[in-house]
């Protein structure tokens, strides 16, 4: 199985009813023999807390798929040593708490879904929206965000910074029309050349 391309362990289906449940998260380190995997989802997989570290050996992978595993709380600094990976999905990935410094080692994204913006008083040890532009070719930005007023004016100005940027979503976890100062949809500007902007 070492000379494996492509691997589902999760659920490959489109409904959110199904998951499949691990019992033992550290089982998930045998993945590191595999060598030649490019393509690997865990979608919907309930039960890993955290990224094995010993991911990061992963060097051919090219698209990594964590999609609604619910449990996930953290990525691994080691995830920056993947300089293949295209593809990062996180989405619905509910209690990560901050994004991994090592994101921003990853210069070859293209899409990441979903990138989580912090207070920078919450998580300094966090990677941030700034962090990001060393990711040159990333193309596809999803964010999420409890900052109520997001996009501030200086968010903005790094925004306008991703040159690549072609589809970029937002959307926040509180009621951002509850603050009458903050910024509103109709005043967003589009940063770049994003060609799409998704507001939810």
């Amino acid at each position: 199985m070492k000379h494996v391309n492509i691997l589902y362990l999760g659920r490959w289906e489109s409904t959110s009813q199904k998951h499949i449940k691990v019992e033992k998260p550290k089982d998930l380190e045998g993945l590191a023999n595999l060598k030649y995997i490019k393509f690997l989802s865990l979608q919907g997989i309930l039960g890993i807390t955290g990224i094995p570290e010993s991911i990061s050996r992963l060097w051919n992978l090219s698209v990594l798929d964590f999609r609604a595993c619910h449990s996930l709380e953290v990525i691994p600094q080691g995830i920056g040593s993947l300089h293949n990976l295209t593809h990062l999905d996180l989405s619905e990935c509910y209690l990560l708490s901050g994004m991994s410094k090592g994101l921003r080692k990853l210069t070859n994204l293209m899409v990441l879904k979903v990138f989580e913006v912090q207070d920078s008083t919450e998580n300094s040890h966090s990677c941030t929206l700034e962090d990001l532009l060393a990711i040159t070719k990333l193309h596809k930005l999803s964010i999420d965000t409890e900052i109520e007023d997001f996009p501030r004016w200086s968010d903005l100005d790094v925004l306008a910074k991703f040159k690549q940027l072609h589809i970029l979503t937002i959307a926040w976890g509180g009621n951002l029309f509850q603050n009458p100062d903050s910024v509103t949809v109709s005043t967003v500007p589009k940063p770049g050349e994003v060609l799409r902007l998704g507001l939810t």
